[in-house]
């Protein structure tokens, strides 16, 4: 009887693992956070998750200036992000170039390797001049900005926040359309 209950234990117990298994199995996850340049406001932040094998670069933040091209204006520039994942190629290297014609440039790279993480952010919008009427200017970080981060192996501790004066929001749904929403 006792042998009994035992072998049914043990059984719950590996079914109950064998459920879960696959799951836990499949996707491996790893928080990334480090900085833009060299001030540690200026947040990276995104996750890489091993799925199917395949490893891939999930944004979640990236903060950094921009330039005001005529009016020498400097401002905070931060995109945070939903629903991407970018596979990663053999070597590590990822790129996201969600670039709008419209918009600007916005195009994320860099290499995945250990525990550390390298690559530049390039992005901009246009923006009214300040001189009066309709002409505008380009407001960027050309040639881009230089970022690094490092994978954590536990919850962050002691990271700066950061204060950007535009923020762009990238969302990917269901049916791949991207949306880009922009708030200050």
């Amino acid at each position: 009887m006792k042998r009994r209950w035992t072998l049914a234990s043990v059984g719950f117990v590996v079914a109950s693992l064998m459920m879960l298994g696959p799951t836990a199995l499949a996707s491996k996850q790893t928080f990334w956070v480090g900085h833009v340049g060299k001030n540690p406001n200026n947040i990276v932040l995104f996750m890489t998750k091993t799925i199917d094998g395949v490893l891939n670069f999930e944004p979640l933040e990236i903060d950094f200036k921009v330039n005001c091209h005529v009016s020498g204006d400097v401002w905070g520039y931060g995109a945070s992000f939903t629903g991407f994942q970018v596979p990663l190629d053999d070597n590590g290297n990822f790129d996201l170039d969600l670039g709008d014609p419209d918009f600007g440039p916005f195009d994320w790279k860099g290499n995945i390797g250990g525990t550390d993480a390298t690559g530049t952010v390039l992005a901009g919008f246009p923006l009214y001049d300040g001189q009066g009427g309709f002409g505008t200017q380009s407001c960027d970080n050309s040639p881009g900005a230089g970022w690094k981060a490092h994978a954590l192996s536990g919850a962050p501790s002691g990271q700066g926040s950061s204060h950007a004066s535009v923020h762009v929001s990238y969302t990917k749904d269901q049916n791949g359309q991207i949306h880009v929403s922009l708030g200050r």
